[in-house]
């Protein structure tokens, strides 16, 4: 049976904890490595901004957060419970995601 409770009462202060995740996929021309060993820790209460370079990762975290896709490697837990053991339609529900848009000029 799955562990079911209120993410937002979180073990310690930990809300989302990613320990050394990794992803990666298979193309026809080969495997491709989207994210390796990437640790992060966003606390109760805290916002963040994952910034960075086209093709760095970005997106391949938030989606992993969110289980869109599963990691390759490493755990992510919300509240103390890993995102596996969550209903898959729970967690994008709980996530906020903006891209920003390129104003025309």
């Amino acid at each position: 049976m799955k562990e079911s409770r209120n993410i937002n009462q979180a073990n310690g202060n930990a809300l989302i904890n990613a320990a050394d995740i990794s992803r990666h996929y298979t193309m026809a021309d080969g495997t491709v490595q989207a994210l390796s060993n990437v640790s992060l820790t966003v606390n109760v209460g805290e916002f963040i901004a994952i910034t960075g370079p086209s093709g760095g990762g970005k997106s391949t975290v938030a989606k992993l957060i969110a289980r869109f896709w599963d990691v390759t490697s490493g755990e992510i837990t919300v509240g103390g419970v890993n995102v596996k053991d969550m209903p898959l339609d729970y967690l994008p529900l709980q996530q906020g995601y903006h891209s920003p848009v390129e104003a025309s000029q």
